[in-house]
């Protein structure tokens, strides 16, 4: 079992690296577009991954509009849940621009 604070470490530093570094020539800025597509691709057979109506596949896990709107979601949360999954997430192989494309698409879903 990670501890809490170990979470908190690995996030804060994929975030201050992946979510809000500046744009390089191989680290594309992030496109909430391109992480729909993604969320489509290798989160969808799970969680309802768009914002029009629909029937998640699973009950029991939240759509990513109410991940998003969670009060306690911010950058660094969604990026500790990619990096780190919980037990019932697989771990999916994800390149530091995917998880930064597909933490723009959750964050672009907040009202």
């Amino acid at each position: 079992m990670r501890s809490p604070s170990a979470v908190v470490v690995v996030a804060s530093l994929v975030c201050s690296t992946i979510t809000w570094a500046p744009a390089r020539a191989q680290s594309p800025a992030p496109d909430a577009g391109v992480g729909r597509d993604l969320a489509a691709k290798l989160c969808s057979n799970c969680h309802l991954t768009d914002e029009i109506g629909g029937t998640a596949p699973r009950a029991d896990v939240p759509s990513f509009a109410a991940i998003a709107n969670s009060p306690r979601t911010t950058p660094e949360t969604l990026a500790a849940a990619i990096i780190l999954p919980h037990p019932e997430m697989p771990g999916i192989a994800l390149t530091r621009a995917e998880i930064r494309h597909l933490i723009a698409y959750v964050v672009s879903l907040k009202k």
